[in-house]
């Protein structure tokens, strides 16, 4: 099977892409997956790092003023010529399109080359790439039964994200040791998002110094860029590790407790490990997504939300210490995480693939 998928812009899509081409080799070893992705974003560097075959279109989100918006539609038509190109010469037998607006152009010139297309969309509300999208798709893949009923032009199928599929082989034996903590005291986990949150940073500072004496271990992540003003700022003691970036999905196995954004690889993987959590979602994302992914998981009493807005040290603490005192409600919250989790996701969108590609 020849496969192109594309996918840009953000970890959010990337990643899950990363995690379908991982799990083509292993269904298929003598199997072929290239990506189409932009030159000046994640991918540009993920992709490649993780062994696989990447070409560039010039492609910019259409937003922004009059002007810029004709300007990116102008970019798009030219991408799609671009990636028309792309897939003449590599001959897939199918596209798959994580969304962003990278996958615009790619998805149109496989529709117009004949060759089959699915979407996949990673959150409970569609991206607008996604839905403009589907009109051109074979197949619609969503994560989320509240998806499902916001695409109208071709088969939906709730099969779940593929980044479940590297869940399942994650396993280091040492990672406890590498931020400093120990077995015998559970953890709870502070993780913002690969880049951390400045705005989250600020109200976290007063929570990390109130929870120096708790009965549990503190791990928190600031982010790269936060990291050293960050660390002048609390009073460190012993429970406490401050670190810049972490092995997220080795990590999850370990932990009591995920206080966490709520983008739709992080929802995922969530629901993969069974980890209960506090989302408090970035008001900053398109369509509030991230609050509807964490919506999702509250009505199923498998996740709390507090909104930025309504965030204070006192309320998070409080939280924390309610949830982590009671063994039974985390008990409660692991199983109805692993209740709305896809632990086949990526192997049935393979075999999605394979319906679709011949």
């Amino acid at each position: 099977m020849r496969v192109v998928i594309a996918a840009g812009g953000t970890g959010g899509h990337i990643y899950p892409a990363l995690a379908l081409a991982d799990a083509i080799m292993a269904d298929d070893p003598l199997a072929e997956v290239l990506f189409v992705g932009t030159t000046n974003h994640l991918e540009a560097s993920e992709v490649p790092k993780h062994g696989y075959q990447f070409d560039s279109i010039s492609v910019k989100g259409v937003a922004g003023s009059p002007i810029m918006k004709i300007n990116a539609i102008k970019m798009t038509l030219s991408a799609i010529k671009e990636a028309r190109i792309i897939l003449n010469r590599f001959k897939p037998n199918i596209v798959v399109g994580f969304g962003g607006y990278v996958s615009v152009p790619t998805l149109i010139a496989a529709n117009k080359l004949k060759i089959p297309v699915i979407i996949h969309e990673q959150n409970a509300y569609a991206g607008r790439a996604n839905l403009f999208l589907a009109r051109y798709a074979d197949a619609i893949v969503v994560c989320y039964s509240e998806a499902q009923s916001q695409f109208k032009k071709a088969p939906v199928y709730l099969l779940g994200n593929p980044t479940i599929y590297q869940a399942k082989i994650v396993n280091d034996e040492n990672i406890l040791s590498e931020y400093g903590l120990v077995n015998d005291l559970p953890i709870v986990m502070f993780v913002m998002g690969s880049q951390g949150s400045n705005s989250i940073n600020k109200i976290m500072i007063k929570v990390i110094n109130e929870l120096g004496d708790k009965p549990y271990q503190v791990l928190y992540v600031t982010g790269k860029e936060h990291y050293d003003s960050f660390i002048k700022r609390v009073d460190l003691s012993k429970n406490i590790k401050i670190i810049p970036y972490v092995k997220q999905t080795a990590m999850l196995n370990h932990i009591e407790l995920l206080i966490t954004r709520g983008g739709a690889t992080t929802a995922a993987e969530i629901c993969a490990f069974g980890v209960p959590s506090i989302i408090i979602p970035s008001p900053y994302v398109p369509n509030n997504h991230q609050e509807i992914n964490a919506q999702a998981l509250v009505v199923k009493k498998a996740a709390y939300l507090i909104r930025e807005n309504e965030l204070d040290d006192t309320k998070l603490i409080e939280l924390i210490d309610n949830i982590m005192e009671d063994d039974k409600l985390r008990m409660t919250m692991r199983k109805n995480t692993h209740e709305l989790s896809f632990p086949l996701a990526a192997e049935n969108i393979i075999a999605l693939m394979k319906k679709v590609g011949n």
